[in-house]
């Protein structure tokens, strides 16, 4: 939760325990990230351009970081991505109070596109202690018990100024009990995530960093054994400048995945890997008492192999960036209607390449340009339902419509 509060004389000492901590990780395991590795090749010269497209503005941002004192707050984002994929990501936080130092606290986070499929809730009971501590036991329960998932965490909250985080997580805890089992694991998935909030100077610093230890499950029946790793870390500083907010923010995420098979005479083994980094630098100033402007760019940077151990002249290489400036304006016009007009455009550069050059090499420009529109449906502080769609500037005159999306966010 955000806090308005000065900084107090401790958070460059808070801050320096944040970064001296492990990495943490909030992506916990699922069986279904066995069936698709290579992800790259489903992601279209448009897909970056399209999730820019249809991103939360800042203004929505900012109302979801602070709260006001709210028990539970909802936020759901979905927009079409083509004929047959839909971007579709919600959020729910809760937290009730049970006795003076005891709380009930319930999450739900899932997020569905092209790279991603997940679906997490987490039920838990968190107890404070003097001094501004706290501990915490939640778990994530499942009809087939294997699939379970449970979790300790620990908090420290000095002052409203500073909040620093960290739980740890065992994904299917119960699955290497199933004696003579199909599955089992060899490595156990383990979860870590810290998070860091403190008030540096006028402005706020969060942190969020995440590890997913190095995981391997062996499927016997198959020959088969997958490993899992993911490394994410992300940084954001957020103060105000005179009649604007400025945000500045970095992301990078590690990821690594192996399934392998022995004997593998289908060459069906494969060994990926992914890097990515993001930075976005942005504003939102505004214009007056009914219009405000947002401006920014980001920058993707990412980096992948694909690789077949038992067939080395059929591995894959891709490159790609883009830098994607854009600006939206927002307007009140009245006490329950406002509306945004948004310019995105995204430039950069796609590679692929076959190390044993049986295949020829792919080297495109991307260059992909959009206008948005949408309506925003305000009830009062505690509700918001967006209605949005995008056009195709750049294929104005065989492909105009580029496709709808709809958000909303309630506090209760």
């Amino acid at each position: 939760m955000t806090r308005d509060a000065r900084r107090p004389s401790r958070a460059p000492w808070a801050l320096a325990l944040a970064l001296s901590l492990p990495s943490a990780c909030h992506a916990l395991f699922q069986k279904g990230e066995m069936d698709q590795i290579d992800t790259e090749q489903a992601l279209d010269y448009e897909y970056f351009s399209d999730l820019q497209a249809f991103s939360i503005p800042m203004e929505w941002d900012l109302a979801w970081q602070s709260p006001g004192g709210s028990t539970m707050s909802y936020r759901g984002n979905g927009a079409s991505l083509d004929c047959c994929s839909l971007l579709w990501s919600q959020e729910l936080k809760s937290r009730w109070r049970l006795a003076e130092t005891m709380n009930f606290t319930f999450r739900l986070n899932q997020a569905e596109d092209k790279e991603r499929r997940r679906f997490h809730y987490q039920v838990g009971f968190e107890k404070r202690l003097p001094r501004g501590f706290s501990v915490s036991l939640f778990g994530e329960p499942a009809y087939d018990k294997e699939d379970s998932d449970i979790g300790l965490g620990a908090g420290w909250k000095p002052s409203e100024g500073i909040e620093v985080s960290l739980r740890l997580i065992v994904a299917d805890f119960p699955l290497n009990r199933k004696a003579g089992g199909p599955q089992r694991y060899s490595r156990q998935p383990i979860t870590q995530e810290l998070r860091a909030d403190a008030a540096v100077g006028a402005g706020r610093l969060r942190l969020h960093l995440e590890l997913d230890h190095p995981t391997r499950r062996e499927v016997w029946a198959d020959a088969r054994s997958y490993s899992y790793r993911k490394t994410t870390a992300r940084t954001e500083y957020l103060w105000p400048v005179r009649h604007l907010t400025a945000k500045l923010s970095y992301g990078f995420e590690y990821h690594h995945e192996g399934d392998y098979y022995s004997p593998d005479p289908a060459s069906k083994s494969v060994d990926y890997r992914r890097m990515t980094q993001t930075v976005l630098a942005a504003a939102l100033a505004d214009l007056g008492a009914d219009d405000s402007l947002e401006a920014g760019h980001s920058l993707i940077l990412r980096h992948a192999r694909n690789d077949h151990p038992h067939d080395p002249g059929a591995g894959i290489m891709y490159r790609r960036w883009e830098a994607q400036p854009f600006a939206r304006w927002r307007h009140r016009a009245s006490r329950l209607v406002a509306t945004e007009l948004a310019a995105f455009l995204s430039l950069g550069e796609y590679r692929k390449r076959h190390p044993a050059h049986l295949i020829p090499s792919v080297f495109d420009p991307l260059i992909q340009a959009k206008l948005g529109a949408g309506l925003d449906l305000t009830f009062g502080p505690k509700g918001r339902l967006g209605f949005y769609g995008a056009f195709d500037l750049d294929d104005m005159a065989s492909h105009p419509w580029d496709g709808g999306g709809i958000r909303a966010m309630f506090v209760f």
